[in-house]
């Protein structure tokens, strides 16, 4: 007989069933079954999609940035545990992807802006993210994220890939970069900004504003008034100044022309 290796629900099925209905993830032999030398129909179907050989070693604290820390199953009816640490610094994962998953955030430009500068996520414009799991070799998922569209490197489910990241308050992995290890490419989305920077500008705004408003508040707007009517008046009273002499001849030419014709 056959169970899930990730929902772990007791659940037996016959040897020639490849995958699990529910979560469509490959079917494992029980111990027991695999004990007795019974052959699985899928055995080299779910070893050659994710690795050659599964070995259940603790991951390395030293080199693996994100931290998990589980138990055997004792029984057939047994769960296992697995408990994610947040990782604290960059790293990688690498297994298999499922669920993949592309959807575009809902919002204005001005909702994302302030998405970014508040949950931390990159400001894309067009809105663009992209959400599936990787199931590494021991069969523990990871939520992960890719925020932008894929121009190249496109990945789909089942496909082997290797994600580059740092995992967020919530434990799911923002991925920087993703290689698709099935067709050796590097997946490419467009350009964006970062979550720092969105706030690294907004502050910029932020401190103009309030010193554009700060300079509104100070600024003796009396004096300026009467500075500026004062400027006025003076220049006036010289253009006045300058064309009276030339008013005033005038005036008396048209005074003797118009008696020279009367």
């Amino acid at each position: 007989m056959k169970e899930c290796p990730i929902c772990l629900d007791g659940v037996e099925y016959p040897k020639n069933v490849g995958e699990c209905p529910k979560c469509k993830n490959f079917l494992r032999m029980k111990k027991s079954s695999a004990n007795a030398k019974v052959d699985d129909d899928f055995a080299d179907v779910f070893d050659n999609t994710l690795y050659e050989e599964k070995t259940h070693t603790p991951p390395n604290k030293t080199t693996d940035p994100f931290e998990s820390t589980y138990t055997e199953q004792q029984t057939s009816a047994a769960r296992e545990t697995v408990k994610v640490h947040k990782a604290k610094a960059d790293g990688s994962i690498k297994g298999q992807v499922s669920n993949f998953h592309e959807e575009v955030i809902a919002g204005k430009t001005f909702g994302r802006w302030l998405d970014s500068c508040t949950k931390g996520i990159p400001f894309m414009k067009d809105g663009y993210m992209n959400t599936f799991q990787v199931y590494d070799q021991d069969g523990e998922g990871h939520e992960v994220v890719l925020y932008g569209k894929i121009l190249r490197g496109k990945i789909g489910d089942h496909n082997l890939v290797q994600v580059f990241g740092k995992r967020d308050r919530h434990g799911t992995v923002v991925a920087k970069r993703i290689e698709n290890l099935n067709s050796n490419t590097t997946v490419s989305v467009n350009s964006g900004m970062s979550a720092n920077s969105v706030r690294f500008l907004t502050a910029i705004i932020i401190f103009l504003l309030f010193s554009i408003i700060n300079f509104a508040i100070s600024f003796d707007w009396i004096g300026f008034v009467n500075y500026a009517v004062a400027v006025v008046l003076n220049f006036l009273t010289n253009i006045f100044i300058a064309v009276l002499p030339l008013i005033i001849v005038l005036f008396g030419i048209w005074i003797m022309i118009k008696k020279f014709f009367r």
